[in-house]
């Protein structure tokens, strides 16, 4: 049996290779990292399935006006259930378009809310046209969405209208609204006014007599 040297004896005693650890705290830390990370890939992610680019009403339009560039702008808007929107590429086609009901500005554009450029009246209504002498409409114009009532008044002085004594009720008045804005002639305005279904032939033919003026009431 050999017997150990000094000198063996002594390297092993004082070996001080200092042999590397790992902390737990960088351990904990370098996880939390990764798992954040991978919590804000997935938002992300979610975030581009649930976000949509639509319209939102930018200025208010009333019914039968032509919408303009500046009157609808793209917005941002997340997942939004049992609403209708219209995607914000489709805003180019809308220009020149007439909305089909009131748009307040700051709402979202719902679907169908824009129509043809022709004037499509609602549901139940009717579009007339009326030719009114200077005296049977204020004076200035009257834009598209603008309530009225339509009066019904006697026949002119002179006119050889006869009149069925049965429908002869000067005074007689319809609501209506104007569809389109005003259009001026020397001696005579013109204007495309909606109407109950039912009334449209009498105001028609009241029209046609010279029987009907306008009123703006002031807006309540």
């Amino acid at each position: 049996m050999s017997a150990e040297t000094p000198a063996a004896s002594t390297e092993r005693r004082f070996d001080t290779t200092v042999k590397p650890r790992r902390r737990p705290l960088f351990v904990a830390a370098g996880i939390a990292i990764v798992v954040v990370g991978a919590l804000l890939i997935t938002q992300l992610i979610h975030a581009s399935q649930t976000e949509n680019r639509v319209l939102e009403v930018h200025a208010d339009v009333a019914r039968g006006e032509v919408i303009r560039d500046t009157d609808l702008v793209a917005v941002t808007v997340g997942r939004v259930d049992n609403v209708s929107t219209v995607p914000a590429d489709q805003l180019d086609s809308l220009v020149g378009k007439r909305a089909t009901a009131d748009l307040r500005a700051g709402s979202l554009l719902p679907a169908g809310a824009i129509g043809p450029a022709d004037v499509v009246p609602a549901p139940g209504k009717s579009l007339v046209g009326l030719k009114l002498a200077a005296g049977q409409i204020p004076i200035g114009d009257l834009a598209a969405g603008t309530k009225l009532r339509l009066i019904q008044t006697s026949a002119p002085s002179g006119s050889s209208t006869t009149t069925d004594s049965s429908t002869n009720t000067d005074g007689q008045s319809w609501e209506a609204t104007m569809a389109t804005g005003t259009k001026k002639t020397e001696q005579v305005t013109l204007i495309n006014a909606e109407v109950n279904s039912r009334d449209a032939a009498r105001i028609a033919q009241l029209t046609s007599q010279g029987r009907i003026a306008v009123v703006k009431d002031p807006i309540r």
